[in-house]
């Protein structure tokens, strides 16, 4: 995932850029350098990786009282089939939003919904949060552990 071509040389400007509180980032510094230093970083152990965080991530919610649930982005990502088998596997709510979007565009055009960081604009998140509030509706059923 991360060892794709030309992604590692763009992500010290991505981290930059990130908006998040000063020790999340510095976390995700220290993650990001070790996957990418790690001369193993293929796509299978990027995969075992991942699904390991998501699982701390669920185990973190339901420690703390709430239901975890997994939300795909609005465009395909590579972690995506991890997000989607560790959801089923371990009983987390899975909204994949990706599938829903493109429908739920109707006559629009996908540009008008996206701001140029292929991040949504306002009217792209108020689509996709219409998508995640439908999909919570099932979310009922899973209950934390």
């Amino acid at each position: 995932m991360l060892a794709r071509a030309g992604a590692s040389s763009q992500l010290p400007a991505v981290l930059a850029s990130f908006a998040c509180e000063p020790d999340v980032k510095a976390r995700l510094v220290q993650i990001v350098a070790a996957v990418a230093a790690s001369p193993a970083a293929t796509a299978a152990t990027a995969a075992k990786g991942l699904a390991e965080h998501l699982l701390r991530i669920a185990a973190m919610a339901r420690d703390r009282g709430a239901v975890p649930l997994f939300v795909s982005y609005h465009f395909e990502q590579p972690g995506e089939s991890v997000m989607r088998t560790v959801a089923n596997e371990h009983g987390v709510g899975f909204v994949s939003v990706r599938e829903l979007f493109a429908a739920r565009l109707g006559g629009r055009r996908r540009e008008e919904v996206q701001a140029a960081d292929i991040h949504c604009n306002d009217e792209g998140y108020r689509l996709m949060a219409a998508i995640v509030a439908d999909g919570l509706q099932g979310v009922g059923a899973v209950t934390a552990r």
